[in-house]
């Protein structure tokens, strides 16, 4: 992750300068604090020069603690939008079967919130890094120059204590929240199930299976909080009591060796000791948790798969699969040594079951996928050597089966939606008319579709098909009704699933 610190390395620098400060003079408060305390009790009259210093380093450590704090946090803003800038730029130039190989939902998971919860962790380690580190080294300084043998029996009492706790949490307590956030996942995804398809549930009287699952499972989570809650307490206890028994320890070892004074400045830097502990604890287990993501995020990073294009542009291109197979892995190549030819200006209909091919066989053709062998030419030259943009703005246009209106994208003026509302929803149908409107706009050189008349009434079928008819560039077009592309195809061809 550190390559992508680059335009936050300046505010990095500044933070470990104001961290590094900031450390120096919180390590002195807390023998500054001991002084004070036992000046109060001791002393005829009150101390006020420790009193000053005290404040004085507290005051100062802070304001320093709260320049980090802000430098950092901004570097960790800088390293997550260049580290998610490039993600999604990234994302670009991926083929489109990285896509389906890895899941459309984990892919954007991971572009919205995985990659920027793996960089906050990275930048956030450095931080507590900073802050835990430097404080302990400082403090661990003072110690040794008062009595080394109670600066190291000090650290031991903190780590025993520390271990104690860790122990604790690891064997009861992290195991008793984990089957509570299983039982909440299992819970949102029935809601959002339901909430998702609720016209299928209520239509089939089935929401109150889905309330009952519910409560079942919220039934569940009780038995499990009620272990949780009874775990968490016996925690804190415990941590509380073996901190306690740590200090009494301490003070009973010590005593004698050193007079009383600086004993209680060896106690107060203890507790300062265990909390620094802790709070390291608490990085290291953060940073376990966020290694998977990481991983994941890196490799996403890290992935060569990239869709690389040429430069090249072709008039009235014919489109050509040149024995070409396909499979999402290597056990299944289902499609084998195709070849098809659409001249410029042909109209080609692709027929099969469901299931046989007919949408991957689009997909190749419109450079979405790339074929496992053999080669997708447009007038006898790759496609992957012409110009994306070219291709994807000029020379194609896609109508999908269940097409998508772009929010700010207004109803395209054209004969297929001359009935259409330009305001309010739009019916399946409509929504199909007004997408293939927007795209014969465009005056692509192909066309491609898919079940362009799923969704249509036959008086808007005809209309349709003259339109096609009528229509000068290519169009390949696929569809489960054979008598529907002979009417406007000149070429139409099965395609069936080869294993």
């Amino acid at each position: 992750m550190w390559k992508y610190t680059k335009n936050a390395i300046g505010n990095i620098l500044w933070g470990v300068a104001a961290g590094s400060l900031s450390a120096l003079f919180l390590s002195w408060v807390p023998s500054l604090q001991a002084k004070m305390i036992h000046g109060i009790i001791q002393e005829p009259s009150f101390p006020v020069e420790v009193v000053l210093s005290y404040l004085i380093y507290k005051g100062v450590g802070n304001i320093l603690t709260g320049v980090r704090v802000g430098i950092v946090s901004y570097a960790i803003a800088e390293t997550t939008g260049e580290v998610k800038s490039l993600a999604v730029v990234k994302s670009r130039y991926l083929p489109y079967d990285y896509f389906v190989k890895h899941s459309f939902h984990d892919t954007i998971e991971l572009v919205n919130n995985e990659m920027e919860y793996s960089v906050e962790g990275f930048t956030s380690l450095i931080n507590y890094t900073l802050r835990t580190g430097m404080q302990l080294t400082f403090t661990l300084c003072i110690l040794m120059k008062r009595s080394i043998p109670l600066a190291l029996l000090s650290v031991l009492c903190s780590i025993i204590h520390i271990f104690v706790q860790t122990e604790f949490s690891n064997r009861f307590y992290i195991p008793s929240i984990g089957p509570i956030q299983e039982n909440k996942e299992k819970q949102a995804n029935l809601v959002r199930d339901l909430y998702e398809k609720l016209e299928i549930y209520r239509t089939y009287a089935k929401e109150m299976e889905v309330y009952s699952s519910w409560e079942k499972i919220q039934t569940d989570i009780m038995k499990c909080r009620y272990v949780e809650s009874f775990t968490f307490g016996s925690m804190i206890a415990l941590n509380y009591t073996s901190g306690a028994l740590m200090v009494g320890l301490f003070s009973y070892l010590g005593k004698g060796m050193i007079d009383r004074e600086t004993l209680h400045e060896f106690i107060v830097y203890m507790l300062s000791i265990i909390q620094l502990l802790e709070q390291t604890v608490d990085v290291i287990r953060d940073t376990e948790k966020r290694k998977i993501k990481t991983k994941k995020a890196e490799k996403f990073m890290n992935t060569e798969d990239v869709f690389e294009w040429g430069f090249k542009v072709s008039e009235r291109p014919l489109l050509s699969l040149n024995g070409v197979y396909f499979g999402y892995n290597d056990d299944d190549i289902f499609i084998k040594n195709m070849n098809i030819k659409v001249p410029h200006g042909r109209k080609l209909g692709l027929y099969g079951m469901s299931g046989a091919g007919k949408s991957t066989v689009l997909k190749l053709m419109m450079g979405l996928y790339l074929p496992t062998d053999g080669e997708i030419c447009l007038n006898s030259m790759p496609l992957m050597e012409h110009d994306k943009e070219w291709y994807y703005t000029k020379c194609m246009c896609y109508v999908p089966q269940s097409p998508v209106l772009f929010k700010d994208e207004p109803i395209a003026e054209h004969p297929l939606t001359e009935d259409i509302p330009r305001s309010g929803p739009l019916s399946g149908g409509q929504q199909q008319r007004a997408a293939l409107a927007y795209a014969l706009n465009r005056k692509p050189q192909i066309l491609f579709l898919d079940e362009p008349t799923c969704h249509q009434d036959p008086k808007n079928t005809e209309k349709i098909i003259r339109i096609l008819k009528e229509f000068k560039g290519s169009i390949v077009v696929i569809s489960h009704d054979h008598g529907f592309l002979k009417q406007f195809c000149d070429i139409t061809k099965q395609i069936s699933r080869k294993n």
